[in-house]
């Protein structure tokens, strides 16, 4: 195992464009040794690392999208090959934009990084809470049938609405509220591409619907 003091120290090198030789000297004056097997275990480490860190977002603390893109594919090879539903939410903090405009950008991200918590909060151990982009958010639920995430969504939309955001009392309506869309494999899609599309539509329909609201992909002529 690479010693704790090791690590940091190489993972600072590799930000910066260090030529190979003296990248291999500093390693050589952190660790005591030269060999190149060393050399490149602690390269492969220290990228692990910095990957690692990428796909955890730096405001919210949730998953990024990139994690996703490699996640969700997966999670759903997995529940067709055990012949299982998996759900994902997709919410959107309604009038975000208005709020930001209103308030300013830091008031902005203390209210999402808020949402964030309550997210966290609000769903299982084995889900998976998302920062999908700006103010919209994911939530993928493996193993989970339709009608347990729609229980999960409407308990996080209720969390919202009860929770007090500063600065809320200027929003339409008076609340800082958010809406969900919901899907489910294989019922709505067989694929992670379409059953995101599908997740958005329910998204969009419960936007116009009045927002503060949590909708189910319904299909129909313009969406199909």
């Amino acid at each position: 195992t690479l010693s704790d003091l090791a690590l940091p120290a190489l993972e600072s090198l590799l930000a910066e464009p260090l030529p190979t030789a003296q990248v291999r000297a500093i390693v050589r004056a952190v660790l005591g040794i030269g060999t190149e097997r060393a050399f490149a275990l602690m390269l492969k480490e220290a990228s692990r690392s910095r990957s690692k860190t990428a796909q955890v977002d730096s405001l919210t603390g949730l998953r990024t999208r990139e994690y996703m893109d490699m996640f969700l594919p997966e999670e759903i090879a997995r529940a067709g090959l055990l012949n299982v539903s998996l759900s994902i939410l997709m919410l959107d903090v309604d009038d975000f934009k208005f709020y930001n405009d209103t308030n300013g950008h830091p008031e902005g991200d203390r209210a999402l990084k808020q949402a964030a918590a309550l997210l966290q909060n609000n769903t299982r151990n084995h889900d998976i809470c998302i920062r999908y982009g700006g103010e919209e958010f994911m939530v993928i639920m493996p193993r989970t049938p339709l009608y347990q995430a729609k229980d999960v969504a409407e308990r996080i939309r209720k969390a919202f609405f009860e929770t007090h955001f500063d600065f809320e009392h200027k929003q339409p309506g008076g609340k800082l509220t958010i809406s969900i869309g919901v899907a489910t494999f294989p019922e709505h899609a067989a694929e992670h591409a379409a059953l995101i599309k599908c997740a958005d539509v329910a998204l969009y329909q419960a936007k116009q619907k009045g927002k503060n609201m949590v909708c189910v992909f319904e299909p129909n002529p313009i969406t199909q």
